[in-house]
């Protein structure tokens, strides 16, 4: 069976049948991971030493990334490798190292969990330290029970010849870091539990309905979300009265990942309206209608717009003050330095070479209006 990579597994300790590609759909990166990616390799190249490492973010990143605290390894160490890839082999514990470039340098293997960590470090004391950087706003499992930590862990134990170690979370929005040991024990526990969860990756295991169904890549195909989807479409109104009759003490938790995941299967049903409105408008009834609309101005080539404000501006002053992933404040500050009337001519030149563009809103309207 070829499995998952090691940054699906916190979702699969929890059901194993989000395991099975077989049912997985893909989805567009959205906003918040092209940010993700970008603050990565960001970190990626300050960890390795180069200089200059904001100049290779894109400009509507920057501003984020200077904003945050580096992190350093949690415990003191003699080498690091930044963006270390693995490959684990599940029925033989084996592992390696290899040099990837994302995920197009994983194998097809069966039965191997491939997974890259964003910083391994070899401890003084021949332990081995696995970091990773967390981006976004949500905390994840904590460190000491990660199953991504644990296997991208396992496999630098086998490829370092480590029996202990540290497990490391860094949340880059608040600079905080979760930090877990591990000895040989917790290996081998590892070990036969990850042996036996592979096993039970099947199209036939029960689904298991929580808030680790957000971004579940076989969501989409997942019996019981289209169960709950049908049944909202249906208008009954079991479904609220199930989340209310579980608001008392032993079972409010419940209550609330109840909650998250009607949430996440609405979220789906409305991107996917979404993206038949924009094939075919739907008709709403007395001339509205849901569909493309003209919107807001927005950038689509913001080097375009940085170097020509810049070749208007020698001194370098409103280059600095440039938003260039908001518009409408870039707009504001070009005006206010040169004012309206020269402003107005270095907007239409940008309008003229594509630099900024009408965008096109999924929306409600009323025809003619």
């Amino acid at each position: 069976m070829k499995l998952p990579s090691a940054s699906y597994w916190p979702r699969i300790s929890k059901c194993r049948l989000s395991g099975v590609k077989e049912l997985w759909t893909e989805e567009e990166s959205g906003e918040w991971a092209k940010r993700g990616t970008a603050i990565h390799g960001y970190l990626a190249d300050v960890m390795s030493g180069k200089s200059k490492p904001l100049g290779n973010v894109p400009k509507e990143y920057r501003e984020d990334c200077e904003a945050i605290t580096t992190a350093e390894l949690p415990v003191e160490c003699e080498k690091r490798f930044v963006e270390q890839a693995f490959a684990y082999d599940v029925p033989t514990g084996q592992a390696v190292a290899f040099a990837a470039d994302g995920h197009r340098g994983y194998s097809d293997a069966e039965d191997v969990v491939h997974g890259t960590a964003d910083v391994v470090g070899l401890m003084a004391d021949g332990g081995v330290c696995i970091l990773d950087w967390k981006t976004g706003h949500h905390r994840v499992d904590p460190a000491a029970r990660n199953w991504q930590l644990r296997v991208l862990a396992m496999a630098a134990c086998v490829v370092y010849r480590a029996d202990h170690g540290v497990l490391a979370l860094h949340y880059t929005e608040d600079g905080w870091t979760d930090v877990a040991e591990f000895d040989a024990f917790d290996l081998a526990a590892w070990e036969a539990e990850l042996r036996q969860m592979a096993g039970e990756i099947s199209p036939d295991a029960p689904p298991v309905v929580g808030s680790h169904c957000k971004g579940c890549p076989a969501f989409r195909r997942c019996s019981a979300q289209t169960a709950m989807i049908r049944q909202l479409a249906t208008g009954s109104n079991t479904i609220a009265s199930d989340i209310q009759s579980m608001l008392a003490p032993e079972t409010a938790r419940l209550a609330y990942e109840r909650l998250q995941t009607v949430k996440a299967a609405l979220a789906h049903v409305e991107r996917a309206i979404h993206a038949y409105a924009e094939e075919e408008p739907i008709a709403l009834g007395e001339g509205r209608y849901y569909g493309p609309a003209p919107g807001p101005e927005r950038i689509v080539n913001h080097e375009e717009v940085y170097q020509l404000v810049k070749q208007v501006s020698p001194d370098g002053a409103i280059t600095d003050q440039l938003n260039t992933a908001d518009w409408k404040t870039s707009k504001e500050r070009i005006q206010k330095v040169f004012g309206k009337n020269d402003a107005s001519k270095l907007i239409e030149i940008l309008r003229q070479r594509g630099a900024i563009k009408k965008s096109v809103t999924i929306r409600e309207y009323r025809k003619g209006a």
